[in-house]
């Protein structure tokens, strides 16, 4: 039985919500330890977050015609000539992306600011961004592994419609803390001016 694919995001986002609100509420991470390997089995458990994955958060924003906020383009003037390479062999310390090139790392860091509706130093120290220091560094960490595990297990799992994915911006929608209820967006927007007619 197919489900659509809007009913199947929705059901893994609200059943994942208490995860990211745990994940909201944890203690720093000196660093976030690396997946465990999946048992031999036909549909993968955990798989590592994979190139296709990782670029479906940088989909988020248009490189072409939104300009890269100035830490990403000093870095990638830092970095011409090896925007190809793989990332972990251009940047320090990178963890969860390994599959993706320099470029895309990039892009994505990117993506997430525009999905968070934050700026780089939201998760990294200025200057030094292979800093493990700042605990919303290690929160994104499990938020990558969270949305690869739906994106490549349990959406496929569930037979949602081909092509169904999650992002960052699926929940964040621009801000820190996921919108998981209309009322999560009601809470936060300031009161209607109140009317003279109220019947």
């Amino acid at each position: 039985m197919r489900f659509p694919s809007v009913f199947v995001a929705a059901v893994f986002v609200v059943a994942s919500g208490a995860a990211l609100m745990a994940c909201e509420h944890s203690q720093p991470v000196a660093s976030v330890p690396p997946a465990p390997t999946p048992p031999a089995t036909t549909m993968p458990v955990n798989p590592p977050v994979a190139s296709a994955g990782a670029l479906s958060m940088a989909m988020l924003v248009d490189p072409v015609t939104t300009p890269d906020p100035p830490p990403i383009a000093e870095l990638r003037q830092r970095i011409a000539g090896r925007e190809n390479e793989s990332a972990e062999r251009v940047f320090d310390n990178v963890t969860s992306l390994k599959t993706l090139t320099a470029s895309e790392l990039l892009g994505t860091m990117k993506a997430f600011n525009e999905a968070l509706g934050v700026r780089c130093t939201f998760c990294h120290e200025a200057g030094r961004w292979a800093s493990d220091m700042n605990r919303h560094k290690a929160i994104t960490h499990g938020m990558i592994q969270m949305t690869h595990q739906i994106n490549a297990v349990d959406l496929v799992r569930a037979e949602a419609d081909e092509g169904s994915r999650i992002t960052c911006y699926t929940c964040h929608r621009g801000r820190t803390r996921p919108q998981l209820s209309p009322a999560d967006t009601v809470r936060r927007r300031p009161p209607p001016p109140p009317s003279g007619n109220n019947r």
